[in-house]
């Protein structure tokens, strides 16, 4: 019995330190450590036996807390598949880079194709030429030069995108790799295909949201006012074009179609030098963009308990459980369901993006550009779904980001609300209309 105790405590211990052993992923381990505690510490803590450990065994786990678990295979397969299973559950996040041509200059877009040395190989310089004016999806761009850039938009030392997670999980033994498998068999995936690193990634359609960084605070308005205005041409690639009428690649055209779960960071969505410049047409046009297959659209704030610039860096997550009015408005079709509903939770690696619900208490009021921004995008999107007869919309879900510490993971984000230091602009009302 006392083997058995001591098993499953090292079985913990492991899977909390999981990134010692994938220091390029990391690991969440929190679903393991709770199956863990089910299946072994639960039934041991109500069993009539008071469990007792030797002193050199107390010693040794608090000196050598980074130790790996080498006995990880003696546990019953059961379990250990059980572990496995809970380790690639969801809902998950995956974030990628819309890359696409601008007068801000096609760099991000060149860096997709470019090799670790900055060059790019005759084989992705054909691809190159080929997604060079369009619009495509790239892998998060992360690391000290993104932290140091200078934009308003939150920037990541490690990509807490899951799907990298479990693509390292696939190499770690044939279990890890069949429950990787499981979680993607016989559900409803989409897919995502990044041009500059030819590869295609497919994630559960129905749990898994799909986060999408344009770049840059006004980056999002460039694109669609740029659209709008005839700027970029039509790509003609598939049928897809009639409906987003851009020069949108055929692969992201198909993934923003299907996508079910789909979230935008909160401070892409206005920009401070023009707040309330969002132009009808250009949320009507993105709205066109995501709103066939969308079921929630989420808004991701990186700032409340991180941004010191706009002293909101103390507010955190548990303070803004309580239901508001904004809330109830943005939420006035189904106001039963906006009740009732417990809060949405998504893992990434490193990262938990947990839902509030008192938007008061961010500082927001029914003039604040960020909630003109749902209030429109929810419109546009219903009535949008009903022109198309499908109405799959549930709403706009606001998510706050909280830090998971990771052994051997720099989970360092950085958020600057006001770069340019004009922090008034945060109160600044909207000229704006609900319409």
């Amino acid at each position: 019995m006392d083997e058995m105790c001591e098993l499953a405590v090292d079985a913990v211990e492991w899977v909390s330190d999981w990134s010692t052993l994938l220091p390029a992923t990391g690991f969440p381990g929190s679903n393991a450590m709770r199956v863990l505690h089910d299946y072994l510490y639960k039934p041991l803590q109500e069993s009539r036996h008071e469990v007792k450990f030797s002193s050199e065994t107390q010693q040794h786990r608090s000196n050598s807390p980074m130790m790996p678990f080498t006995k990880f295979a003696e546990l019953p397969p059961e379990l250990r598949l059980k572990i496995w299973d809970e380790a690639t559950a969801g809902p998950s996040i995956h974030i990628f880079d819309v890359c696409f041509a601008s007068w801000r200059g096609t760099d991000r877009s060149r860096r997709a194709f470019q090799s670790a040395d900055g060059k790019i190989s005759e084989q992705n310089h054909a691809r190159w030429t080929k997604y060079r004016e369009c619009v495509f999806l790239d892998a998060l761009e992360t690391g000290p030069a993104e932290l140091a850039r200078r934009t308003r938009i939150a920037r990541h030392m490690h990509d807490p995108s899951v799907y990298k997670q479990r693509q390292t999980m696939r190499l770690v033994c044939s279990e890890a790799s069949a429950a990787v498998e499981r979680r993607l068999r016989g559900t409803n995936l989409n897919s995502v295909y990044l041009p500059g690193r030819n590869q295609k990634i497919h994630y559960d359609n129905e749990e898994d949201v799909l986060l999408l960084r344009f770049g840059d605070g006004g980056a999002l308005t460039d694109l669609c006012h740029g659209v709008l205005s005839g700027e970029y041409e039509a790509s003609g690639v598939n049928n897809l074009t009639e409906v987003l009428e851009g020069p949108w690649s055929a692969e992201i055209a198909e993934t923003l179609r299907d996508a079910r779960l789909i979230a935008l960071d909160i401070a892409e969505t206005w920009t401070p030098a023009t707040v309330g410049a969002v132009v009808f047409e250009e949320v009507a046009y993105l709205a066109c963009c995501i709103q066939r297959g969308l079921r929630v659209l989420y808004l991701v704030d990186h700032c409340h308990g991180r941004c010191t610039r706009c002293k909101k860096q103390d507010i955190t997550r548990s303070q803004l459980q309580t239901r508001g009015e904004l809330y109830y408005q943005l939420h006035s079709r189904d106001r039963d369901a906006a009740i009732s509903r417990v809060a949405d939770v998504i893992h990434g690696v490193g990262k938990t993006y947990r839902e509030v619900f008192n938007l008061e208490g961010m500082g927001w009021s029914d003039e604040h550009p960020i909630y003109v921004f749902a209030r429109v995008m929810d419109e546009m999107i219903r009535s949008q779904q009903t022109d198309a007869a499908t109405q799959d919309f549930e709403g706009i879900r606001v998510l706050l980001v909280e830090d998971d510490e990771l052994e051997g993971v720099d989970n360092t984000t950085v958020m600057d609300c006001y770069p340019d230091s004009r922090s008034e602009v945060a109160n600044e009302g909207v000229d704006m209309s609900l319409r």
